[in-house]
């Protein structure tokens, strides 16, 4: 927790063939980073359509539904993805922690 919003991070497999199936759209001012690590990903922002691959990365906001599709039959899609909250994009603040002073 940052500020009263969220930072959240995530590694996602999509087996080949697969969809992620829908989601809908997220609260106002959730944003997601998203970069594909291997394999490809189709990505769909409400009507709009994109090709994603290996070392391409993306940014969107969150308030459409979207979907992830692999339309490879071989090769699984593995994407690192970061979605933040209202609260962390509207005080663009942090605090830095050396953690080598524990």
């Amino acid at each position: 927790m940052l500020n009263g919003g969220t930072v959240d991070f995530c590694v996602n497999v999509l087996p080949p063939g697969e969809s992620s199936g829908t989601f809908p759209a997220h609260r106002a001012g959730v944003e997601v980073t998203l970069a594909v690590a291997s394999g490809s990903l189709r990505l769909h922002l409400a009507d709009a359509v994109y090709e994603l691959r290996a070392g391409d990365s993306v940014f969107y906001r969150a308030r459409v539904s979207h979907r992830f599709d692999n339309r490879s039959s071989r090769e699984p899609a593995i994407s690192i993805s970061s979605s933040t909250t209202p609260a962390v994009i509207e005080r663009r603040s942090f605090q830095i922690v050396d953690m080598r002073a524990a």
